[in-house]
């Protein structure tokens, strides 16, 4: 598969966040921009005052440097619906169709309400189309959409972060093929933890872990008398998993324990996956997510798991110009979002 890079404005929505990169055309990262969502623009769940948001994008984007312009948009949504299919071979005008009666049956709501995008992966040893869907309701997505072009940005190209980082991954193999093409991709917040799993460098499944940092915060929390913005810091800024470090040693033996009990629920996750298909086992864990930048905790949970466990910015650091900057948050579907496939030019 061959990609093209275009010298587009990555920007990511998705989780109560927003990232934005400014990429050259050789995909090198020159500028980025982050910001929390707001709770205040958001009533019974939807987003309503675009206006407020609009003015938080474009204060991000002058602290930046970031001059709005074209662009192309990742959206990271629990609602997104990817399916896999495989149908008999037909042409443009049959296949759209085809693809909408299959995945109807899917949908909760009338099939007119989402936005329906696919991609034909290739055809299989039986001459069938095999076809990645990709579904999310318009709701979704179209407010982001009026609310940044009310910026200035020219929205190009639309796309869901599984599909924006298997293209950000993919083109890291294709520059150093000793990557490894089976994965895990772990996002480790404080509210949530859920598994991206990739096949030969294509998106497979994405799973939600019973299980967050909140016990590791309380746990510091209570130990410290501080708050649980503090106990983060607390738990980011020093190694609890090093023998040697000066934390004390019962709340070290606390945090592990809510680390190992975060880390079976990963392996749950990921035993279902190798039970159904052994031959394509993860062989390297890739960690994101802000309790993933905590020190040491890469090497404690590949301990536990067995498998090589990996900072997924340390893996993108050589595109930013600043390769600190990779490490503020994580950029990779924001940059993923600027590759296109050749087609798609």
């Amino acid at each position: 598969m061959s990609y093209a890079y275009h010298n587009l404005i990555g920007i990511e929505i998705g989780a109560g966040k927003i990232r934005i990169v400014k990429p050259t055309s050789e995909l090198k990262v020159k500028s980025v921009a982050f910001m929390e969502i707001s709770n205040s623009v958001y009533e019974n769940g939807k987003l309503e005052y675009t206006s407020v948001l609009a003015q938080s994008i474009k204060d991000v984007c002058t602290t930046a440097s970031i001059t709005p312009g074209l662009c192309a948009v990742s959206i990271s949504s629990r609602k997104t619906i990817i399916r896999n299919i495989q149908l008999p071979s037909m042409n443009e005008e049959n296949l759209y169709p085809s693809i909408v009666a299959e995945i109807q049956n899917y949908l909760k709501i009338e099939v007119d309400n989402y936005i329906v995008d696919y991609y034909v992966k290739g055809t299989t040893v039986d001459n069938m189309l095999d076809i990645m869907v990709v579904v999310i309701e318009k709701d979704e997505v179209i407010p982001y959409i009026n609310t940044l072009a009310s910026c200035g940005f020219k929205v190009k190209y639309v796309d869901v972060s599984e599909n924006a980082i298997e293209k950000l991954m993919t083109t890291l193999y294709e520059k150093d093929s000793m990557r490894p093409k089976n994965y895990a991709i772990v996002n480790f917040d404080i509210d949530s933890v859920d598994i991206k799993i990739y096949v030969d460098n294509h998106f497979y499944s994405s799973n939600d872990c019973d299980a967050d940092a909140r016990g590791i915060l309380d746990c510091i929390s209570e130990h410290m008398a501080c708050s649980r913005s503090d106990a983060l810091r607390h738990f980011i800024g020093n190694d609890m998993f090093d023998e040697a470090s000066m934390v004390d040693g019962s709340l070290k033996g606390m945090v592990k324990d809510q680390v190992r009990i975060v880390a079976r629920e990963i392996l749950k996750v990921l035993d279902l996956y190798i039970g159904r298909d052994n031959d394509n086992s993860p062989d390297c864990i890739y960690m994101s997510g802000v309790i993933s930048n905590a020190e040491g905790i890469c090497r404690y949970i590949e301990k536990i798991l067995g498998i090589k466990v990996r900072l997924l910015s340390n893996g993108i650091s050589g595109l930013f110009e600043n390769p600190e900057k990779s490490k503020t948050s994580d950029y990779s579907a924001a940059i993923g979002a600027t590759i296109r496939y050749l087609a798609d030019k």
